[in-house]
């Protein structure tokens, strides 16, 4: 599955179109994701043996990072037939920079979040089957005073998930990241820490 924005920086949707594995679509045009006012972009997926999850960034009125919440929505991998009726919420605000994975049973989901003025690395799993809830926020971030968590990717290795995501500080003045390393972090199939 492809999944792109569509529209401009005021204005714009997430649509999809599947692959087949020549890189043809069988899709004549692109189906609808994630629509509604504002900016719905920056969309990421992840597949399972029968469907993709689809999450992207959902922006109703425009206020930046800290009012982004996280959508997701999930979708056969046979056709463009949703699995859930309309998007659901993955996380309720300071959604960004995230990805997802699927460890079979479920997706993880992983997403820089932004409370207390940082910024930390945050999980939630989402199940493969039943209704597409809003996963309870994981910090796997260390949570270090002064230290912030961001861009944080997932892989599945068959029995355990590894995050990685880059630890700095974030310099308010030079609106830039400084003292920055990759940190790893095992996780069980729920987004906890090991």
């Amino acid at each position: 599955m492809l999944a792109f924005t569509s529209g401009d920086a005021s204005s714009s949707d997430v649509v999809g179109m599947r692959l087949a594995a020549s890189g043809v679509s069988p899709d004549a045009v692109p189906f609808s994701i994630g629509a509604g006012a504002g900016v719905q972009n920056l969309p990421a997926v992840a597949a399972s043996t029968a469907q993709f999850l689809v999450t992207y960034d959902d922006d109703p009125d425009g206020s930046g990072p800290v009012g982004v919440s996280g959508r997701g929505r999930r979708f056969q991998s046979s056709g463009p037939a949703a699995v859930d009726a309309a998007p659901f919420l993955v996380a309720a605000s300071g959604f960004g920079s995230h990805c997802a994975f699927s460890g079979g049973s479920s997706y993880l989901a992983v997403w820089t979040g932004f409370a207390s003025g940082r910024f930390a690395a945050l999980s939630g799993a989402i199940p493969v089957a039943g209704a597409g809830p809003t996963p309870s926020a994981v910090a796997i971030s260390p949570g270090v005073a002064g230290r912030d968590y961001v861009f944080p990717r997932v892989a599945w290795n068959g029995s355990e998930y590894l995050a990685v995501f880059i630890d700095g500080v974030f310099d308010g003045a030079m609106g830039a990241f400084t003292e920055l390393s990759v940190v790893a972090r095992r996780l069980t199939a729920a987004g906890a820490g090991r």
